[in-house]
């Protein structure tokens, strides 16, 4: 009965070490209508995130988006193609140093793990994407990439080329080792819509790190251990 009980309070003892950090999605859709600025404005996300600088999120002025194009975000993305449309973007606008360029900055307060991903689109310009350890973009950065312009985009009612809105989306991931709490996206100023941010890993949770695993089976160990030395 005592090793049934020491067998139960270790799995418990376990159970309470697993990590179980869930995901946060931003996909801007319930943000104002025609353009807000995360900044000093409405941020649907404030709980979790805190922005600092260049953030607005815009709502697409696509006729057959989701929101009746009535926003002012020249983006769209085509059902056909990505499963579903959008309404909300995230876009990196503000001030802008000498080479036309600004950096977009957010804290996660409580930290998230092991991936970082989002789509984003542009006509013409680069960019790149740091995740850090620490607040407001610094620390140590965790893991970064690059990010460029997306391909042409075309009117799916007409087939025509169009040279002011964007419809193609390009994947943005990032794996990475340790606990970031903060996200610096630097490039061409005004050139970049954002969107379906996703901080930490999809599935929701992470398995025991293997300390707090050797510290379980060490105390099952001990446990039994005096348990059977018990034993007359």
């Amino acid at each position: 009965m005592l090793a049934k009980r020491t067998l139960i309070a270790c799995f418990c003892l376990g159970a309470s070490l697993t990590a179980q950090a869930a995901p946060l999605l931003m996909d801007f859709e319930g943000v104002p209508t025609a353009t807000n600025n995360l900044v000093s404005g409405v941020n649907p996300y404030s709980a979790d995130v805190q922005f600092l600088s260049s953030a607005l999120s815009v709502t697409s002025a696509w006729p057959d988006s989701p929101g009746g194009g009535l926003g002012g975000g020249l983006f769209f993305r085509d059902p056909a193609i990505y499963g579903s449309g959008t309404r909300g973007a995230l876009f990196m606008s503000g001030v802008e140093d000498a080479q036309g360029n600004t950096s977009l900055v957010f804290n996660v307060m409580g930290g998230f793990t092991e991936h970082f991903s989002m789509l984003f689109a542009s006509l013409s310009a680069s960019a790149s994407v740091q995740v850090f350890d620490g607040l407001n973009g610094q620390g140590q950065q965790l893991g970064g990439r690059g990010i460029s312009s997306t391909a042409p985009c075309v009117d799916p009612n007409t087939g025509a080329t169009l040279s002011d809105f964007v419809c193609n989306w390009g994947t943005a991931d990032i794996n990475f080792s340790g606990t970031a709490h903060s996200v610096r996206i630097s490039g061409n100023n005004s050139a970049f819509y954002l969107d379906d941010i996703l901080l930490g890993q999809s599935g929701g949770g992470t398995l025991p790190e293997p300390g707090s695993m050797a510290l379980s089976l060490a105390a099952l160990g001990a446990m039994a251990w005096r348990a059977k030395s018990r034993k007359p």
